[in-house]
């Protein structure tokens, strides 16, 4: 929502729309022979938008109360100590326009126009509520103001111009602009602050998480437990290597033999204390240490997985609990730590040749899409997805047979569109 008490223009780097009418755009030269379009005045050789109905910072310390003399300010107004006399000042943001989307680190000019009977010794401040002020600037004799502007923090911001009285605000207005950008989540570069580990899994010297190494009958779990990811629409984007060698790349060894696989989750619980409940009750081999509901469990919360499935699992052999929907390798959404619910999979046969590989998943209301490498491997509607948010983390697990679970890199994009 806009708060308007007075009357600024801002114009973005984005380029001014031609009017069709060749009459001048918003921001363009103007003059007796140039006019401006329809809605648009020209005021010191410019194209500029027409005011609009802005409320007026006034000052009036003229009226008394009683006997004692003392002022009384109006409501909402700004005051100057100036006995008797009313101060005029107008102010509007047409610039970027309201709900404007950027990527972080882009940089925007803004112009802003002040008008007003009396200009002399006033200043406009620009201001982020994400970032706070941004600087001050004297007003020409025109009535405008030129800035450059980078907003740094990722999210919507409100971007906010004053005209001040020394420290105090005559007039106000803003609009949302969105910075867009991935926000890191964790490198594990150098330590698991924030983290926490169970069973096998641990931070590699080389700086990403390992899930259960190559070796049998192994089960780890690491999840973030310092914050949570927020209900609602998500992106995240995170770093996968599974395979048999000891370090992540090329890799020529037969993978017919390698399991189990591995998984992010988020898991809607009251707190981190239950994830360790959790990660006890969750099965090895096929459960990939998320498995507690359906054939493996008794629970009943929410929670959001994707799954790497490098095993067949078959019900008809040994004591296998459920059956895969394919016997390739492939990916798999699955709900509420069930692994046997796919509610979407896709085939994934050459996902165990030990190099990296990057995954994106977006959450958007109930359609979920997820890519690999840039290639979109699943999109889909999910009947019924109501994403919870949690704590987020990962999951892997191996049996008879054995493969190294690598994650690293986790980074979330939050909402930039106001």
């Amino acid at each position: 929502m806009r708060f308007l008490s007075g009357l600024v223009l801002v114009i973005a780097c984005s380029e001014p729309v031609q009017p069709s009418t060749g009459f001048g755009g918003l921001g363009e030269r103007c003059g007796i022979a140039e006019p401006c379009a329809e809605g648009l005045n020209c005021r010191g050789g410019l194209c500029l938008a027409q005011p609009r109905d802005a409320g007026l910072a006034t000052s009036d310390v003229g009226n008394s109360m009683g006997d004692s003399g003392a002022g009384v300010q109006d409501t909402g107004s700004a005051g100057i100590e100036d006995a008797g006399s009313e101060r005029r000042v107008e102010i509007v943001l047409n610039r970027p326009e309201d709900g404007l989307s950027i990527e972080g680190g882009e940089r925007f000019d803004a112009v802003a126009e002040v008008l007003g009977e009396d200009l002399a010794g006033l200043d406009v401040r620009w201001s982020s509520s994400l970032d706070g002020e941004l600087g001050r600037d004297q007003i020409s004799p025109m009535g405008r103001v030129l800035r450059s502007v980078t907003l740094s923090q990722l999210g919507i911001h409100d971007l906010i111009v004053e005209v001040l009285d020394g420290d105090v605000p005559l007039a106000r207005d803003s609009i949302a602009v969105g910075v867009c950008g991935w926000q890191m989540i964790g490198d594990f570069e150098r330590d698991l602050e924030g983290w926490q580990r169970f069973g096998d899994a641990r931070r590699d010297p080389g700086g990403w998480l390992e899930l259960t190494g190559n070796a049998r009958s192994r089960k780890g779990a690491i999840y973030k437990v310092s914050e949570s990811i927020q209900p609602g629409d998500v992106r995240l984007a995170f770093r996968i290597s599974t395979g048999q060698c000891d370090e992540p790349g090329v890799c020529n060894l037969n993978p017919s033999d390698a399991a189990d696989g591995f998984a992010m989750n988020i898991w809607d619980v009251d707190s981190p204390e239950a994830l360790g409940a959790i990660f006890e009750a969750a099965r090895r081999g096929g459960g990939l240490a998320y498995g507690v509901g359906g054939p493996y469990g008794d629970f009943e919360g929410k929670a959001f997985h994707v799954e790497f499935d490098t095993w067949y699992n078959d019900l008809r052999v040994g004591d296998q609990r459920y059956t895969d929907p394919t016997r390739q390798n492939h990916v798999a959404v699955t709900l509420d730590g069930n692994p046997f619910n796919h509610v979407a999979f896709a085939e994934l046969p050459s996902i165990e040749d030990n190099r990296w590989h990057e995954v994106e998943l977006v959450i958007d209301r109930d359609r979920v899409r997820v890519s690999i490498d840039g290639q979109s491997v699943i999109d889909q509607r999910v009947e019924g997805l109501d994403f919870k948010g949690g704590y987020i983390g990962f999951s892997g697990t191996t049996g008879y047979f054995t493969n190294y679970h690598r994650f690293d890199e986790l980074r979330t994009r939050p909402a930039c569109e106001p």
